[in-house]
This record gives C-alpha cells, sequence and structure tokens, in this order.
C-alpha cells in the first residue's frame, strides 16, 4: 500500500510542477459516533459541543488535493500544523 502512495504522489508532484510551491491547508470538523473516546469540539454547523475529528485538507495551488491528515478534534489549526508536520 505504501509503494501505491508513493507512486501516486510521485506522479501527481510530476504533473503539478510548479504548483506544489503553494500548499493550502483547511480544516474541517467531522462529528465521531464511534467507540473510541475523543476530546470534544466545537462544531459550528451543529452549534454544540461533541466528539470530534479533525480533517486537514492539503491541496496545491489549483486546488487539487495533495493528501488528508485525520486527527483528533482541536481547537485551533495554527497549534496543530507545527505537531503535523513534524
Amino acid at each position: 500500500m505504501v509503494a501505491l502512495v508513493t507512486e501516486v504522489a510521485r506522479r501527481h508532484a510530476e504533473r503539478a510542477g510548479h504548483a506544489l510551491a503553494y500548499l493550502y491547508i483547511d480544516g474541517h470538523v467531522r462529528a465521531y459516533f464511534g467507540k473510541v473516546e475523543l476530546g470534544k469540539t466545537h462544531h459550528t454547523a451543529m452549534r454544540i459541543s461533541l466528539p470530534a475529528t479533525t480533517d486537514y485538507w492539503v491541496n496545491d495551488a489549483t486546488g487539487a488535493p495533495v493528501l488528508v491528515v485525520i486527527t483528533e478534534g482541536n481547537t485551533a489549526m495554527t497549534q496543530m500544523i507545527p505537531g503535523l508536520l513534524d
């Protein structure tokens, strides 16, 4: 599976070329109803705090998706990104 993902990433990088010089990150809260205990996060559409995950979508300069990182729900993307980069 890792080889497949690596190959898809390589092909995307070749196709996108200069568009990868700029990456856009967008976070989306998703309500979680599974069995694992997660912290609560404010869900703006539902206007309540509930267990949730946050999906961070990374897109290139053309808006094409590069990758998505799913984390436990959190309060601020600016505080999460440095840890995700590591």
